[in-house]
């Protein structure tokens, strides 16, 4: 009973997370970053005990670079946008064998 409590407790407050934070799509923009940290880790958590998939939107590096793939949107040139995708664990093995 007490794992169920604790699971619903911490559901609870990463809803209210995103309830607080007004305007914006961004979860963690008014965060520090001790406290983004704590909120990747609230994520991880969750994700791994879970087997939930969250999709992040942010532009904060530290939350990025916990992340397992990235997305983006960019535009090289006037009026065309381009999907990036990047899965981040195979980028590091690609790196480290170069």
């Amino acid at each position: 009973m007490f794992g169920v409590r604790c699971g619903l407790w911490s559901r609870v407050a990463f809803a209210s997370i995103s309830e607080v934070i007004s305007g914006g799509s961004e979860v963690d923009a008014p965060l520090d970053d001790s406290n983004v940290d704590r909120f990747c880790a609230m994520m991880e958590e969750m994700a791994r005990t879970t087997d939930t998939r969250f999709l992040v939107i942010t532009h904060h590096p530290m939350t990025m670079s916990r992340m397992n793939r990235l997305f983006g949107v960019t535009m090289q040139e006037k009026g065309v946008s381009q999907l990036v995708s990047v899965d981040l664990q195979a980028a590091e093995r690609f790196r480290e064998a170069s």
